[in-house]
């Protein structure tokens, strides 16, 4: 029973620390290289969603310019809004 206090010494417990130190950072590594996996996964999905549906949007715009129902005033504020979502939409692009 007297035996294993012999092997107990500073130089043994910092040993022993220091690997639990060790095990302890490359599992916090490896957990925070998934995290930013998911993330840049799920940000991207997101900005993906919304160039879908500004692309909706202008689509629409222009299929009511197309038919021709749509009055002067309608139609310069329709094609700011149509200006709008393209540069939206360029933009969304490069952040990709």
């Amino acid at each position: 029973m007297s035996e294993w206090k012999e092997y107990i010494s500073v130089e043994n417990l910092t040993l022993v620390v220091a690997i639990a130190t060790l095990l302890v950072s490359i599992a916090a590594f490896i957990v925070a290289k998934r995290a930013y996996r998911y993330t840049r996964k799920h940000d991207r999905q997101t900005l993906l969603g919304k160039i879908e549906s500004k692309k909706a949007q202008l689509e629409a715009i222009e299929s009511i310019m197309g038919f021709g129902v749509v009055d002067h005033s309608q139609m310069g504020n329709m094609m700011a809004q149509q200006s709008a979502l393209k540069s939206e939409i360029e933009l969304l692009k490069r952040q990709l």
